[in-house]
């Protein structure tokens, strides 16, 4: 398994009009991972306006109770929810087989809707998810995320 990294570091970047979060080469998620990226979250929706997120997991095996749903918040709020590249144990989990829609290229988006169509999986763009177009500057993100951190009351 690949060392923890800091708990107070998320990868932050724009890829194809979407913020994605990157927790890097964690296996399993914890609790205080779900905080961080909770937090991360909040910063990037409700203080800088992001409207479509998505969430890379090619490395996590296991995420905690109440990451779905966090999502789902988050999408009943009209915020664009993907997956990126979940792991074979990602998937098998029941709230990932009922509201994810494969959408082609490894890219899994939130979906309410008849489980029909969760089944039959939709076609999409192979290149949308592309990593090589992804603008990593995400500093001024990490200072809000350290506002977070001094003044949050959520």
């Amino acid at each position: 398994m690949a060392a923890r990294k800091n708990t107070e570091r998320i990868d932050v970047y724009q890829n194809h009009g979407a913020m994605v979060l990157d927790m890097g080469e964690i296996e399993i998620w914890d609790g205080a991972d779900l905080s961080l990226i909770r937090d991360m979250l909040f910063v990037v929706i409700d203080k800088k306006g992001a409207r479509k997120v998505a969430i890379e997991m090619s490395y996590v095996k296991y995420v905690p109770s109440g990451f779905f749903g966090m999502l789902f918040d988050w999408f009943d709020k009209g915020v664009e929810i993907t997956l990126l590249s979940p792991q074979p144990n990602v998937l098998n989990m029941l709230w990932c087989k009922r509201f994810f829609l494969h959408a082609g290229n490894h890219v899994y988006q939130l979906y309410v809707g008849p489980e029909s169509a969760i089944d039959e999986g939709v076609p999409a763009d192979e290149s949308v998810w592309d990593h090589s177009d992804t603008d990593h500057n995400d500093t001024d993100l990490d200072l809000d995320l350290e506002y977070v951190y001094q003044h949050k009351s959520i």
